[in-house]
């Protein structure tokens, strides 16, 4: 029974990936089949220097990006991450993940985020740095039948 289940997510997959080739042979080579919305705000600069860059990913149902932590060395290298940058090196940045709800494909279980997530870091800045900082959020979907996509990238930039 393992087996079957192994096999026909295997054969999703494939499935999956060959329809991305067939749309992007249509003409939609520049764009890839995605399932979240990501956005970022950035709250006001206190006087130390401390801002809070809040991160919102809205994810379509059934879809699933892997939490943060994945709570999985498996999948550990696919899960949620945000960076944080600015043209002047930021003093600290620290990321808060919320958790994840537990998922099991077959035999492997893991953390994962539903719907609209929100992840927020508190950054210290340079004294005087006002300037945009820019958000990278890397993460990798998966729909409850066994179909993942690539990894993606989102790059916003804050004020």
């Amino acid at each position: 029974m393992q087996r079957l289940i192994a096999l026909a997510g295997v054969s999703l997959a494939l499935a999956a990936m060959a329809w991305t080739a067939g749309a992007a042979s249509a003409g939609k080579q520049d764009k890839q089949e995605t399932h979240v919305k990501v956005t970022a705000t950035a709250g006001k600069i206190d006087k130390d220097g401390f801002q809070t860059v809040t991160v919102l990913m809205d994810i379509e149902s059934p879809w699933y990006a892997y939490a943060n932590p994945t709570g999985n060395a498996n999948v550990e290298s696919v899960r949620t991450k945000v960076a944080i940058t600015g043209k002047n090196k930021l003093q600290k940045v620290d990321v808060t993940y919320p958790p994840g709800k537990r998922k099991t494909l077959g035999d492997e279980s893991y953390n994962a985020y539903e719907g609209k997530v929100e992840i927020t870091a508190k950054v210290q800045r340079a004294p005087g740095d006002t300037g945009p900082l820019d958000v990278s959020v890397k993460y990798s979907t998966c729909h409850p039948k066994g179909v993942c996509l690539p990894p993606e990238e989102v790059k916003l930039q804050v004020k």
